[in-house]
């Protein structure tokens, strides 16, 4: 049996270690179906080594992240846009 989803704003900790903008609020467009939602709203499943993003619409993998104490991987080939906000720069 497959383990019920979180929603993606649990993958907010880990992004926030890598990019200085809000990622729950990024759009995110699915390479496989097209559909286009916020990361937060994707469904995360954190049974793994890391860390994965499945679309909401499909369940295709959008984003798989793992941290070890001084480096990160992370994969973003299941998206084909990662679109967020810059910070204020004043």
């Amino acid at each position: 049996m497959k383990a019920a989803p979180l929603d993606g704003n649990v993958a907010a900790g880990i992004l926030g270690e890598i990019f200085t903008a809000e990622m729950t609020v990024a759009a995110t467009s699915c390479a496989h179906c097209g559909a286009v939602r916020p990361l937060g709203e994707l469904d995360a499943y954190t049974h793994s080594p890391g860390l994965v993003l499945r679309c909401s619409s499909c369940d295709a993998v959008l984003l798989r992240v793992v941290r070890n104490r001084s480096r990160v991987w992370l994969d973003l080939r299941g998206m084909s846009v990662l679109q967020m906000e810059l910070p204020d720069e004043n």
